[in-house]
């Protein structure tokens, strides 16, 4: 089942305090309308009593699909700007009540789970879209690194990434921001064969598997592994402003800079120490996990 609870909120706009019901977990097979809502866009989209600021309430929270094997933690959009503080936390929650915390019958449901962290409901919404369309979410997130190459100099940056907003068996639809001074939410809408996508799958064990590798080396899969990598504490490492330079590129097969330094640049983004799971327990306490398994049979209570 999906559990709700109350909690205070704050207007992004003018800072009024209000109490609202949200999500906490969501079962995504039997939450049909509130998957349905995320799909739309109008999930959880409040209005402030104050002054009117439509805002939406974006976590955190856990998106459990027993049926589709998937596990996603989400959370507030503006958390992503230190992804690595909150990227382990689904999985440790994955680890505790599906491995070492529950009966056997539930273990024997974990396998094959795909864990994920992402942050903000548009980037749920992503992450079902391509699901439903059977994109694996790594190869995606890949691909969006050489539909930025094809469209133009740019600046690149967590800002800039594509979001898929639509896919079929023959195309797919992508939202890139192109923001201008009078127009700073402004996108392109840009429509690419489906078949773009297919060539990446087919070469994810040759030459796309060091871009795939760096985009999901962690429950974040996202381009913002690449564009805001983890800081690096260790003496004489880059720092994370030169560590962006030049990414737009050296990820992708085939560039003159991508042999030489995606693998420096892979090793980096995995040696910074990973951190604790001190928020875990607010989103993923026990009675926010859905109790239900695979084709709606009930999860046992466990003490």
């Amino acid at each position: 089942m999906s559990v709700y609870e109350d909690r205070v909120l704050t207007c992004p706009r003018c800072q009024d305090l209000s109490t609202q019901s949200v999500a906490v977990s969501l079962d995504g097979e039997r939450a049909a309308r509130q998957r349905q809502e995320i799909l739309d866009g109008t999930f959880q989209r409040l209005t402030c009593a104050a002054c009117g600021e439509v805002f939406v309430a974006d976590g955190p929270l856990i998106y459990i699909d027993f049926d589709a094997k998937r596990w996603i933690g989400v959370f507030p959009s503006p958390w992503e700007v230190a992804w690595w503080d909150h990227e382990d936390e689904p999985q440790g929650a994955f680890q505790r009540y599906m491995l070492d915390h529950c009966p056997p019958l539930v273990r024997s449901w974990a396998p094959g789970f795909a864990v994920r962290a992402v942050f903000g409901i548009e980037r749920l919404r992503e992450k079902l879209v391509a699901h439903d369309a059977g994109i694996d979410d790594r190869v995606l997130e890949a691909y969006k690194l050489d539909l930025l190459r094809g469209l133009g100099p740019y600046d690149l940056g967590p800002s800039a990434r594509p979001r898929l907003r639509s896919a079929s068996a023959t195309d797919a639809v992508f939202h890139v921001p192109r923001p201008a001074p009078d127009a700073p939410d402004r996108c392109a809408i840009v429509r690419i064969a489906r078949a773009e996508i297919d060539r990446v799958a087919t070469l994810r064990d040759g030459a796309w598997a060091a871009t795939i590798e760096a985009v999901s080396a962690g429950p974040y899969v996202d381009l913002g592994r690449i564009f805001a990598p983890r800081p690096i504490a260790a003496a004489g490492c880059l720092a994370t402003g030169e560590a962006r330079q030049g990414l737009g590129d050296e990820w992708l097969p085939g560039t003159p800079r991508s042999r030489a330094t995606r693998g420096r640049a892979a090793r980096r983004t995995g040696s910074a120490t990973r951190r604790g799971s001190s928020r875990a327990s607010r989103w993923a306490s026990r009675r926010s996990i859905p109790r239900r398994g695979p084709s709606g049979s009930r999860r046992p209570r466990h003490g």
